[in-house]
Formats: structure tokens, C-alpha cells, sequence
């Protein structure tokens, strides 16, 4: 079936059906194209087409549509989130993939901002995530410290192909010089995967890997080999089981010419008990103390709860943890945190915490008895507003106060101003200081 008309609006309702023919989703789109063509299991837009994908524009030169898979492929793409007349950015690509829900691919991509091009030499993906689809983090972002001076930081996650990803992490500093982090990981079959790391610290390190996994649950294998400059390395032996939430690990590992330390850890799934949620883990390993390898066992326990009155959350989570190494000591900690989030108006919110941590040990040797005690209350208020055209401003005050000593043990602010297509965020340490500034372009 053929449709040709100069301008046409057509609204594209696809279903999807598993084998039996049973209809299991719906969807709404809006296609604008000089040339239809409606096939079975197939939509194709030729002749130039106007796209709205998800509030957001595209044009191009072909769209394909396959119906049973619901992916989209496009061709000589281009758009940007931006609704100005002279938008901010415009992305131009060659081919775009759309798995809704998962992922856009777009390749042979040319990003235009302001009248600056930057031509990219791999594959861009933005990733679905909380509600969005999602640039990679890979603009520069300005900080100063007092340790480092003014730097530039490099962020990237860059899909060259769909085996071969990379993330790096660059950081220029007039004061701590240069250092950095390159990660790869390399499809090489059906649940398996290498992956490689490169750092440089005043210092070069690195490390291979081997991981795989054929399902999400079953078993599950990784080999890792780190090596630092120095002569130092680690290898690194993991065999695992994952079944409806049980989850064992055997770990082998053997740092540089020491004897190779086993260790065993097990954890339960997430149980909830008269209203209670509630997990167990418990291992079995050795450490190094007093020059000499000694068997270490400990149990942990995770209760937590949380309650909603209207608007207000409250909630409270208790670890109590015991560990026993032989020869050198016994030790029982609990870690207690309370906290409950309020909101002061619609845009304004404020949450408060208690945290508090009793520990107590008792050395083998000695025969002393030790008791540690650590409180304090953190405050968080937050301001939120975004107009209909997603612009507007974030405000974050965070702080964390010592009960004991009444010093702060953490102060930071963050501040965010929304473009339509764009971010501007200022996050600042007060008690380092630190300051750190970043754009990132927004779907």
C-alpha cells in the first residue's frame, strides 16, 4: 500500500504480538513524510520525513520501522531536544537505532553547538535510564581544589562498536598534573567478556580480565590480573551461583609472592518478616595479622523498614555485624540510621538523619575490652522547579554534624540551572574546598 502526499500526518499505531497473537503493548508516534509505505509487519517513510519520537523531533532522509521487533532505523538523521528557533544543539547522523526503552545508536555523528562542529570518530548511545534517554558523560567539566589547583576533567563512555566499549577518565590539574583511567570490555561471545584497564597515577598500572555469565541467575565466573609499576600484582579467581536472590561466591585471590587466600561469602535474599525487610550475609576468609595468616569469620544482618504518613517518609535500617579472626580478636558492631523526608511546599523538600555506630572489641592477647562510639545528624534541603519547557533550578544543601564533637563532617551545595537542552551544574565541597563545574547536553 502506497500513500504519496506533499505534506502528510500520519499517526502510527503499531501493536506487538508474541507468537500467539495476543496484543501486549500499544504505542503512539507521529510521522510526517513525503512517501508512506505500509507493509506486513513493516513501516517505511521515504522522501524526506518529520518524526516526533517521545516529545522530541527528528528529520531525515528514510525511516524503517520493523513492527514485530519495534526498532526503528533511520537514515541522514538529524535533531536536538531544543525547542528555540536556533536551537542550542543539532546532532546530525548518518544511521540512527531506536530500541525504545534501551537505547539510540546513532552513528557517523556530527554534533553542532553554537556554530562549533565536533565531528565524533566512534558510535554515540544514549542509554534509557530513569525515564530518559541519557548522554554519555564525556563534556569536560571545570574544577578547582586545593590540593589539585584548576583542572579539567574528561568523562566518556564511547561505544566503537557493539562488542567493543570504552570509558575513560582523564583528569588535567595545574598542580596534581596529569592522571587518568581507561576501561575496556570486549564482547567476545554469548555471556562472555575481556575486559582491560589502563591507569596512570604518577605511575602506570593496569589489568586484564576475563568475565562470564550466560544468565542473570546460574552460575557465573570472572579472572582478573592486576599489576602495578612497582612489580606488585594481583590475581584474582571468582566462581559464583545466583538463584531467586541466594547468592555464594568462592573467591580465590593471591597478591604478588603471598600464599593465595580463600574466602567463601553467602547472602540471602531480601526477606520481609512481620513488615520488616531483612537479609543475612556471612563469609569465611583469612587476613594478615601480626605478620601471620589467620582464619576470619563474620556474619551480617540488614533490617530496615519505612513508613509514609501523606506526604512524609519515615524509615530506619540497623546492620549489626560480629567477626571473629583467630588469635587476635572478637568484635560486635551495629551501625543504627534514622531519617525522614518532608516536603516544605510543593519545590521544597527536607530530610533529616540520625546515624550511629557502637562497636565493640575485645583483642586475644591483651584481654582489653574496647568500646567505640560514633553519632551524628545530617540535614538535606533540596529545591526543584522546571517550567514546561523542562528549564529551570535545582538547589541542594547537604550536611553532616558530629554529636560527639559537634565538628562538620560534611558540607556540600549544589547548584543546577535547567536549560531546555542543556544543563549548567555547580557542585562545591565547603569543607575541602572544591568546586566543580559541568554542562551536559540533555535528550
Amino acid at each position: 500500500m502506497l500513500i504519496k502526499k506533499e505534506i502528510f500526518i500520519y499517526t502510527l499505531l503499531f501493536l506487538l504480538f508474541i507468537c500467539s497473537g495476543v496484543v501486549v503493548a500499544k504505542d503512539t508516534q507521529t510521522l510526517d513524510a513525503g512517501l508512506i509505505e505500509l507493509g506486513e509487519g513493516y513501516v517505511k517513510a521515504t522522501e524526506g520525513f518529520e518524526f516526533w519520537y517521545e516529545g522530541k523531533r527528528m528529520t531525515g532522509e528514510q525511516l524503517y520501522l520493523d513492527l514485530v521487533t519495534q526498532h526503528y532505523y533511520l537514515d541522514r538523521v538529524a535533531f536536538t531536544a531544543c525547542v528555540k528557533t536556533e536551537p542550542h544543539y543539532l546532532i546530525l547522523a548518518k544511521r540512527v537505532e531506536i530500541i525504545p526503552k534501551e537505547r539510540l545508536k546513532l552513528s557517523g555523528v556530527k554534533i553542532m553547538i553554537g556554530k562549533v562542529t565536533i565531528p565524533l570518530p566512534m558510535d554515540l548511545v544514549l542509554n534509557y535510564r530513569d525515564g530518559s534517554y541519557q548522554f554519555p558523560d564525556w563534556i569536560p567539566k571545570v574544577f578547582y581544589s586545593r590540593e589539585e589547583g584548576i583542572g579539567l576533567s574528561f568523562n566518556g563512555l564511547y561505544q566503537i562498536n557493539p562488542a567493543l566499549r570504552l570509558q575513560s577518565n582523564l583528569t588535567l590539574s595545574t598542580r596534581g598534573g596529569v592522571d587518568g583511567v581507561l576501561n575496556g570490555d570486549y564482547r567476545l561471545g554469548d555471556g562472555i567478556t575481556a575486559s582491560g584497564r589502563l591507569e596512570y597515577d604518577q605511575g602506570w598500572a593496569g589489568g586484564i580480565g576475563l568475565n562470564w555469565r550466560e544468565n542473570k541467575e546460574g552460575l557465573n565466573g570472572k579472572a582478573d590480573w592486576l599489576w602495578e609499576e612497582d612489580g606488585t600484582d594481583e590475581k584474582t579467581l571468582v566462581f559464583g551461583y545466583l538463584h531467586k536472590g541466594w547468592k555464594t561466591n568462592l573467591k580465590l585471590q593471591q597478591k604478588s609472592s603471598e600464599d593465595m587466600i580463600p574466602s567463601i561469602e553467602g547472602s540471602t535474599p531480601l526477606w520481609n518478616i512481620a513488615g520488616i525487610d531483612i537479609s543475612l550475609k556471612a563469609g569465611l576468609t583469612k587476613v594478615k595479622a601480626n605478620s601471620e595468616f589467620n582464619k576470619k569469620v563474620y556474619v551480617q544482618t540488614k533490617l530496615q523498614d519505612h513508613y509514609t504518613l501523606g506526604s512524609t517518609s519515615l524509615g530506619w535500617k540497623f546492620t549489626p555485624m560480629y567477626t571473629w579472626i583467630d588469635k587476635v580478636e572478637t568484635s560486635i558492631q551495629g551501625k543504627s540510621n534514622l531519617w525522614i523526608v518532608a516536603p516544605l511546599s510543593d519545590q521544597l523538600k527536607l530530610r533529616l538523619g540520625y546515624l550511629r555506630t557502637d562497636q565493640w572489641e575485645n583483642e586475644f592477647t591483651t584481654a582489653i575490652d574496647s568500646y567505640l562510639l560514633e553519632e551524628s545528624f545530617e540535614v538535606k534541603i533540596s529545591y526543584h522547579y522546571r517550567n514546561e519547557l523542562d528549564e529551570g533550578w535545582d538547589f541542594e544543601y547537604d550536611t553532616k554534624y558530629s554529636l560527639l564533637d559537634g565538628q562538620a563532617e560534611r558540607r556540600k551545595a549544589k547548584v543546577v540551572r535547567a536549560y531546555d537542552c542543556f544543563d549548567v551544574t555547580v557542585e562545591t565541597d565547603l569543607i575541602e574546598p572544591l568546586i566543580d563545574v559541568k554542562f551536559s547536553l540533555k535528550y
